[in-house]
């Protein structure tokens, strides 16, 4: 079992690679290229998952202290969506080749002209989609004043 690195152990809930592979039948250890260091490769990539959808997406809004007095308060009701959310993420981050970090959102035309994204379409990529439907729905929703 790897879980996410000690950064992000605060975190009010967290997938490991055993849970990820009981949900999806998924074995991240297979799926990422994890030549020799396979713990180190899939822990920063759970990590990224993590970071992604709480940074990007749940303390957005309001910051972490709020958010996770919120989340601790209805644990009950959230625990099921926040690990629905973090398994939708990992699914993302597979389908998107495992880099889609990397990229700067620059790309070249058939004309060879470069085109370059602007930071916010490269950010709304970032957090799954389905990520936002699931806490939308979730109840508390932990979304309020988010423009999405």
């Amino acid at each position: 079992m790897v879980k996410v690195s000690d950064l992000y152990e605060d975190l009010p809930v967290t997938l490991n690679s055993d849970d990820f592979e009981r949900y999806t039948g998924i074995k991240l250890e297979d799926e990422l290229e994890t030549t020799g260091e396979s713990n180190k490769i899939v822990s920063a990539f759970l990590d990224k998952a993590h970071e992604s959808l709480y940074y990007g997406l749940i303390y957005k809004v309001a910051g972490k202290t709020i958010k996770d007095r919120i989340i601790h308060n209805y644990i009950t009701e959230l625990e099921k969506p926040l690990k629905m959310c973090i398994k939708a993420q990992l699914e993302y981050m597979l389908e998107a080749v495992k880099d889609y970090r990397v990229a700067d959102g620059s790309n070249y035309n058939s004309d060879g002209a470069l085109n370059i994204l602007n930071i916010d379409v490269i950010r709304n990529k970032i957090v799954a989609p389905m990520a936002y439907e699931i806490l939308e729905s979730a109840k508390p929703n932990l979304l309020p004043g988010m423009k999405v």
